[in-house]
Parts: C-alpha cells; sequence; structure tokens
C-alpha cells in the first residue's frame, strides 16, 4: 500500500507533534529519521478513534490506573567496575503481562556522566533482540552536553519473507559498553545512566501492528506532571528519577516532558487516539571502586603475600597469554595490578614498578594519597621494525631507560621460527608466544636471575633491541606499550619498513611517458650507484649517482639531456651499477 506524504506527515504530527525548537538537528533527525520503517504503523488506522481501554494483541486488557500498574518495565542494571577500566551495563525489559506484551520495537534516550564515562558502543550478546531475529536496530550519541545516547529498534522491517520469531520483550535487550575514568580522585563515586525525556516521542513502544504508542505511566499517581518539579515548568526537559514504584535513585530532578501541559501527551483532536501509559522505567548507575573495596594493588596473584616475585611472573604471563592466566579472581587481580598507582591497571608500566619494588629500588605505593599522585618519569620512544627476508629487527629510540615493553606484531604465511633480544637490550628477558597471526613480545628484566639481572634496562639512546627469525612470514608492527625504568609510561612512535632481500632495478613508471618518468632501484645493502641513460646510438643523455642505504630510491627523468635540452621522440635505455650489480632496461619517449 502506498503511502502519501500526508500520511507520514499525519503520523509524525500524531507521536511528535510535541518537539520544540529547542531539539537540536541531530536529535530531530535521530527521532525522524525512521519514516520509511515506522510509516508501515501509519496505515488508514491512523485515523480510527481508539477508545481507553485498549486491545492488545494478546487479546482484551483492561489497563486500569496506568499510573499505579504500568505494565512494561525498561530498566538499566547497576554494576561496580575500577577506574580505568571498561564495563557493560544490562538493559533489561520485562513485562507484567503473562504472555508478555508484544512490541514492535522501542525508542529510547538515556543520559549518561560523560566526565566518569566513555561511551564504547553495545554488546548483543545473550539479546533476546538476537534470539527473536529482530531486525533493525541502531544506536547514535546524539547530543554531548548533556551527553545522550538513542536506541532505536524494529522488529519487522517488512522488506523480505523473513521475519521475527518472536515479539515478546522479556530479558536482555542489550548491554551498554564503557570504559571509566582512570582519575583517582573519582574513585568511591557512582556515574547514572537515567532515561531522558526532549517530547513525548522519547522514550516509547508501539504495539506489535503499530496502531497503538506505549509511553510513560504518570510517575507521581496522578498528578499531571511526569517527573520533576512539577512546580517549575520552565525546564522543559528532563530526567525521571524512577516511575516504576521503586524507591528513588536520583534526589534531585530537572523537570518533566514538557512540563505539565504536555503530560500525558493527549491528541490535540478528541476523535483521535492518545497514547497509552503502560510503561515504567528504572534507571542504573556503574559505581566506581573505593580502593579499599579492592584487593591490594600489591598481591596479583592474591596469595596475601606482597611484592614477591610470583606476582612479576604471573603479571608478565598476562602481557604473553592475556587475562586468562588470572584464574582466582579476575576482577580483584586486575584491581591489584595498579602497582604505580596511576589509576589505570594492567599496564607494563605497572609490571616495570613492581620489578622495581620486589628488588628494593622503589618503595610500595599502597594507600598512596589519591590528592597527591606519584610523579613517575616519562618519555618519548619511537620504534622501527625493519624486514629483510626472513629477519626482522626492531630498534628503539628513547629519551629516558626502557624498563620493559610489550610488542605486538601481526603475521602472515608461515611460523615465527624465534625472538630475541639484541644491541642496547642484550641484557634483558624477551618472553614471546605467536599465535592466531599475532606475535607478542615481551622485553623486561631476568626475574630468575639476581639481584643485578632484576636491576637491568635498556639506557637511554637509539639502536636495535630485537631480533625476530621467521620461516617467511611477513611481520609487521601493530602497537607498542612500554615504560621507563621509573614506571612511567612512554609516549610511542611507530614505524615499519620492509627492505629488499637483493639488488634489482625496476621498470620505469609511467611507459611510454612524456614529459617525464620515473625509476627505482633496490638496495639490500648500503652502496654507492651510478643511473646512466643512453639514447639508441649508445650516447649517454644523462646520469645521475649518489649513496643510498639499505631500501628504495627512486630517481626522476624529465625527458632532457645534461644541458638542460629536450631530447626527441623515442626509445632510450637507463642502466644501474652498485656494487657488482648491473642491469638495463628499455623506455620510450612519446612528445
Amino acid at each position: 500500500m502506498k503511502r502519501s506524504v500526508g500520511a507520514i506527515l499525519a503520523f509524525r504530527r500524531r507521536f511528535y507533534a510535541a518537539t520544540q525548537a529547542a531539539l537540536s538537528t541531530a536529535l530531530v533527525a535521530a527521532i525522524l529519521g525512521f519514516d520509511s520503517a515506522m510509516a508501515q504503523a501509519a496505515d488508514a488506522s491512523v485515523g480510527t478513534a481508539l477508545g481507553q481501554p485498549q486491545t492488545l494483541q494478546m487479546g482484551t486488557l483492561n489497563t486500569g490506573n496506568a499510573a499505579e500498574d504500568p505494565l512494561i518495565r525498561f530498566s538499566f542494571g547497576s554494576v561496580e567496575s575500577f577506574s580505568g577500566s571498561n564495563v557493560c551495563v544490562p538493559l533489561v525489559a520485562d513485562s507484567d503481562l503473562n504472555p508478555c506484551a508484544e512490541l514492535g520495537g522501542f525508542d529510547l534516550l538515556f543520559k549518561y556522566d560523560a566526565t566518569l564515562l566513555t561511551f564504547q558502543g553495545i554488546d548483543l550478546t545473550g539479546s533476546i533482540l538476537v534470539a527473536q531475529d529482530w531486525e533493525y536496530l541502531t544506536y547514535r550519541v546524539v547530543s554531548s552536553d548533556p551527553a545522550l545516547i538513542r536506541i532505536v529498534a524494529i522488529a519487522d522491517m517488512n522488506n523480505s519473507n523473513q521475519h521475527p520469531s518472536g515479539w515478546c520483550l522479556d530479558g536482555l535487550l542489550a548491554s551498554l559498553c564503557f570504559r571509566t575514568t582512570n582519575d583517582r580522585n573519582v574513585a568511591c563515586q557512582s556515574a547514572e545512566l537515567m532515561f531522558y525525556w526532549a517530547d513525548c516521542g522519547d522514550n516509547t513502544a508501539p504495539s506489535r501492528d503499530g496502531n497503538h504508542l506505549y509511553i510513560i505511566a504518570d510517575p507521581n499517581s496522578g498528578s499531571p506532571h511526569a517527573g520533576g518539579d512539577s512546580q517549575n515548568v520552565s525546564l522543559r526537559r528532563g530526567i525521571i528519577s524512577d516511575s516504576c514504584g521503586i524507591e528513588l535513585q536520583l534526589a534531585t530532578f530537572e523537570g518533566g516532558i514538557h512540563g505539565p501541559e504536555d503530560f500525558p501527551c493527549p491528541h490535540p483532536d478528541p476523535n483521535k487516539p492518545d497514547p497509552e501509559e503502560m510503561l515504567c522505567f528504572v534507571n542504573g548507575r556503574i559505581r566506581i571502586l573505593c580502593p579499599g573495596d579492592t584487593d591490594p594493588m600489591d598481591d596479583i596473584n592474591l596469595n596475601g603475600l606482597s611484592y614477591e616475585i610470583a606476582d612479576a611472573v604471573l603479571f608478565a604471563n598476562y602481557f604473553i597469554s592475556g587475562p586468562s592466566v588470572f584464574t582466582i579472581n579476575l576482577a580483584g587481580q586486575t584491581a591489584s595490578s595498579d602497582v604505580n598507582a596511576d589509576g589505570i591497571p594492567l599496564t607494563v608500566a605497572d609490571l616495570v614498578y613492581l620489578i622495581r619494588v620486589i628488588t628494593g629500588d622503589a618503595p610500595p605505593l599502597s594507600g598512596y594519597p589519591l590528592e597527591c599522585p606519584p610523579q613517575l618519569t616519562t618519555g618519548r620512544l619511537q620504534v622501527t621494525s625493519v624486514q629483510q627476508g626472513a629477519n626482522v629487527t626492531v630498534s628503539a629510540n628513547s629519551d629516558a631507560d626502557l624498563g620493559a615493553g610489550l610488542f605486538v606484531f601481526n603475521y602472515s604465511s608461515t611460523d615465527i621460527a624465534g625472538v630475541s633480544a639484541m644491541g642496547r637490550a642484550a641484557n634483558m628477558n624477551a618472553m614471546w608466544a605467536a599465535e592466531g597471526g599475532q606475535l607478542r613480545v615481551l622485553v623486561m628484566p631476568h626475574m630468575g636471575g639476581s639481584h643485578a639481572d632484576r636491576l637491568q634496562s635498556v639506557a637511554a639512546g637509539s639502536g636495535p633491541i630485537l631480533r625476530i627469525t621467521t620461516h617467511g612470514a611477513t611481520v609487521e608492527l601493530v602497537s607498542v606499550e612500554a615504560a621507563t625504568y621509573m614506571g612511567g609510561a612512554f609516549e610511542t612512535l611507530l614505524e615499519a619498513r620492509v627492505l629488499p632481500t637483493q639488488f634489482a632495478l625496476k621498470q620505469n613508471f609511467p611507459n611510454p611517458f612524456n614529459p617525464s618518468t620515473s625509476m627505482a632501484i633496490d638496495f639490500p645493502t648500503a652502496s654507492d650507484y651510478k643511473l646512466t641513460i643512453y639514447n639508441v646510438a649508445g650516447q649517454i643523455v644523462r646520469a645521475f649517482s649518489g649513496h643510498s642505504e639499505a631500501g628504495s630510491v627512486t630517481m626522476t627523468w624529465d625527458g632532457r639531456d645534461a644541458g638542460g635540452g629536450q631530447v626527441a621522440t623515442g626509445v632510450y635505455f637507463y642502466s644501474v651499477e652498485a656494487d657488482g650489480f648491473r642491469d638495463t632496461k628499455r623506455m620510450l619517449l612519446l612528445r
């Protein structure tokens, strides 16, 4: 059935008439950007008068007093996390109906504290939307001040023969994932996740057929104002603390749904249906744990002994094998890893400082005052990876002593044969593991050696530190995390190069050419070179010479002779000599 523009606009006016000019363009777009799908609900039935109570698809239901007995609940969970950690909060829907109400989708808007949280995305693991084959889900950050995120889902887009296997939302919808700030001064605080209303179209859900729109039940049990301070109608948007009859989660309010005159969002035409008050909402929170709530940051293996060698061995294994090595209590062992007290767990800098404490070279930082964080030496580190054939050399240039470094490579083709420390790092230990196309190398002091061995570092300066031998694999450096000997983090800069394994003269490009062309030479080792251009008579037209380190050199010929005059159209030859290597190729100049 084709729908006219007028029908779509009528649908918009019905459900979004309360949208004010105060809404940003991005927010309006987020609300109204689903016309093609949502317009399917704007059938001829849009103009049909619907009385109260309404009929749902599972049968007739008398909603009674919706303010006192909401039927469908959307709620965030409340979780705990450490500062500087990733955490996901469940978003759940459940229904008081049996069987539960069948919904055609939902449009949710919520606010979070951007000073404490950074939004990472949505995880659909275990989601009933996936289990029931819902066809459309999207989310976006619609505002940064306040920090607002909108989530929209539509069960059936009616664009194929495939349709959802279920319409009942009773379980996990999605997990909203964030990273908590690493500012240790905000420990013991809670970051709230709060449903937010900018107009009557926010935090709504349609029936399966789209003929019914369900909105929040009056949270004040009869008051016409949907949350907030009913005396202050100038605050035109806001947060409802809790609309499900549960203990209030927020002590202050920011206003309601466009003031009391707009709730419960009635249709201006008495012969047209009003939205139905059937939903309630529960806010959630992420509590950032206090230092005293976690295990001590000096006992990574949780054996009750602080700063002992097993902690360092276990921590080093983490960088090679990942969190699977924490078999006792992942959360507790993660929290214990913030040895340098910078608020960020599981870093190479923590490992370095742990080794220094174990060897007696630095004091423990357990219980370090939050208002006075330790000042640890930091630095800049440039890492260069150069591959030549089956061998890869990793060099480092740093302005401070390197205490340890985690080097991550991707590799293709065959396996890695071996990894060893070299040069300025020859006195260090190189732990490594290669699996699934990823090579992880941890350069650190020898923990099993003498006291002097455990105090080793890579002195500031430049030069090679690692050698990787392959069975022909191509190796690419992708990331480096490194720490100074004092336990501070390096700022790193990466460079990766592949060197030729033999001399080669490449075909010029473009060819034919006019007016210029380029010629490249590969050098497996540093060498002097001479490149000469001849005409068909064997006369020298132009010559280039110089010195190159291992790598490639490209020279451009502009079609002129040594005197600067243009040469004629025709065939020319170019020849290279370098360290006993000779080769000649032909090119064509077309004027």
